[in-house]
């Protein structure tokens, strides 16, 4: 699925499937992802900014398609990494 170059910007995304999914350039600051899963998605100068990605599954994003993307105060708490690392970075 592609979602490129789209704003969907303070979205309700919780519990989303969005595996494999294109987000290149999207804007998703403010989007509650919690407990999405955005497993081998492009991220890649994605607008993450103020976004909850509590419980999000991140793993097995390439790191360049990470390139760019800001994260600036998103929620991440017990978010799985790219490398399938847990991260409690600022949990509420």
């Amino acid at each position: 699925m592609a979602l490129s170059n789209q704003d969907i910007s303070g979205a309700n995304l919780t519990g989303a499937n969005l595996s494999s999914t294109g987000l290149y350039k999207s804007n998703l600051s403010g989007a509650n992802l919690n407990n999405a899963i955005l497993t081998y998605s492009n991220l890649a100068f994605a607008n993450f900014t103020g976004a909850n990605l509590t419980r999000a599954d991140l793993s097995g994003i390439n790191q360049l398609d990470m390139e760019g993307t800001d994260f600036t105060n998103a929620i991440i708490c017990n978010t799985k990494w790219i490398d399938g690392t847990m991260h409690n970075g600022n949990c509420p």
